[in-house]
Formats: structure tokens, sequence, C-alpha cells
């Protein structure tokens, strides 16, 4: 019975691994500014994504906004395609910096009278 449970546990294993290694070959239907920036963004390089952005000339929010990769949007077409999901949809995103300016100068107050 022994034998058994490990001969099972061994064939899960192998199973899984064979299917978690299958991985989607994308292939581009064209040349187009849009399909390279799909595929760049999903080979999880951020320097080249960057790189795409700046030379497709739109900014990096108009970009995750509006490009559509096969009928996604680009942060669900990384989720589901990409090597490094999380790091990519970070650079992609728009961080949303924020500044805050507060006056510290105090008017002359009176402490003693």
């Amino acid at each position: 019975m022994n034998t058994f449970k490990k001969l099972i546990v061994v064939s899960a294993l192998s199973t899984g691994f064979v299917f978690s290694s299958q991985a989607v070959e994308l292939k581009a239907a064209d040349n187009s500014t849009y399909t390279q920036l799909c595929l760049t963004a999903v080979s999880s390089s951020r320097p080249a994504m960057y790189n795409a952005i700046k030379a497709s000339g739109y900014s990096k929010n108009f970009i995750a906004k509006n490009l559509r990769c096969n009928a996604d949007d680009l942060i669900s077409f990384v989720q589901s395609y990409g090597k490094n999901a999380d790091d990519m949809i970070r650079a992609i995103q728009n961080r949303g910096t924020h500044v805050s300016i507060s006056d510290i100068a105090m008017l002359k107050r009176e402490y003693m009278k």
C-alpha cells in the first residue's frame, strides 16, 4: 500500500510539471507600434518597455488605459501572459505621485503675558 501511495504522488507531481512547463508562445500578427508594445510588455523587460513607450510617442498613462492586446487591456494581458507580471504591472501603472507642501512658518506669538 505504501508503494501505491508513492506511485500516485509521483504521477501527480509529474503531471503538474508537464502542465506548468507548457508556455504560450505569442506571435505578432503585424509590425505595428501597438503590437510591439504588447509583446514588449509580456517580455517583462522594464527598460525595453520604457524605451518602447518613449518611441511610440504616447504617455505611459495613455498606453495603460487605452492599449488593447488580444481584446484585453494591457494590464490583463500582462497578467495572463507575462513572465514577471507583478513587476511589469507596477512599471506600467501610474503610481499617482502626490506632492504636498505644508507651510511651517509661525507668526509671532506671545508666550508670556
